[in-house]
């Protein structure tokens, strides 16, 4: 297992992993806005250690995470079988 960055582990503790405005409860108004069937995929873009990934996945959806940055996916969530991609030199408008 990699090392978790410096501060990281406290970040994680204090945020849940989630890094963003709204935390998982946005994600969770998100999801009952969009009425997403079950099995559906969706892209977060800006996934940083994956957590809303691993929230997605556990409420039935196929979820993907791509980051430009590779300081979070050091984490002992990144690490737990999610589909993260490191995106090196993208951008997100490009996808």
């Amino acid at each position: 297992m990699s090392q978790s960055p410096a501060g990281w582990s406290g970040i994680d503790q204090l945020t849940g992993g989630v890094i963003r405005p709204g935390g998982l409860d946005l994600t969770e108004r998100a999801l009952a806005f969009c009425s997403l069937l079950p099995g559906a995929t969706v892209l977060d873009v800006g996934c940083g250690s994956g957590a809303t990934v691993e929230y997605l996945m556990r409420h039935g959806l196929v979820a993907i995470g791509v980051d430009a940055s590779t300081l979070f996916f050091h984490s002992d969530r990144s690490s737990a079988d999610l589909p993260l991609v490191h995106a090196m030199g993208g951008v997100a408008s490009g996808l």
